[in-house]
């Protein structure tokens, strides 16, 4: 017997041939078309799927610098809060003093003004956040991030200053207040 001129056993010959060596090869040939909408669509898949992972890393990216603005915001607040009390303390260390030594610290104790300051900077740098965070481009965040960065290393500084004046008057005024009690109160300052 006989297929399509080719006797029966040499077809099946030829089948298992194609079977161990490559399945495929039973397929008829894809025509051109196909192969190229078979491309174009495995092309456009691949597209799709980048675009949104840039998307997705995108805002990954813009939820990472809200919460590093919110982060630093609260630092700063914790860190304005702190130096009006350092102050509050300094006030304490400097009236131990007496009055003619420490007017100037008393004075720069008592100018609450760059603390007020800061917390209407902060204040500020809030309400915009709130108001612009739906529209801010990533490039605005990242400014807006940085500048909040920048106020809290510069109160940061001043803090640890005033921390360093604080200890150094402690130090200072210890022995000097000793020694003024040891004066006899016709010789104390202040005594007319």
């Amino acid at each position: 017997m006989r297929t399509c001129g080719k006797p029966v056993v040499q077809a099946i010959a030829v089948a298992d041939d194609c079977s161990v060596v490559a399945r495929w090869c039973r397929l008829p040939p894809m025509p051109p078309a196909h192969a190229i909408f078979i491309t174009v669509t495995a092309l456009a898949i691949a597209l799709a799927i980048a675009l949104v992972l840039r998307s997705a890393a995108r805002a990954r990216r813009r939820q990472r610098t809200l919460t590093r603005i919110m982060d630093d915001a609260d630092a700063m607040e914790t860190l304005l809060r702190r130096t009006r009390e350092r102050m509050g303390a300094m006030q304490h260390v400097v009236g131990r003093v007496p009055a003619d030594i420490a007017a100037d610290a008393r004075a720069s104790l008592d100018s609450d003004e760059r603390v007020q300051a800061g917390f209407r900077d902060l204040l500020q740098h809030r309400m915009w956040l709130q108001q612009n965070v739906a529209t801010a481009s990533q490039a605005t965040l990242d400014e807006a991030a940085a500048a909040l960065a920048r106020a809290r290393e510069r109160i940061t500084a001043e803090l640890a200053r005033l921390d360093d004046a604080g200890a150094e008057l402690d130090s200072a005024t210890g022995p000097a207040l000793v020694a003024a009690g040891r004066e006899p109160s016709t010789l104390r300052r202040g005594n007319g």
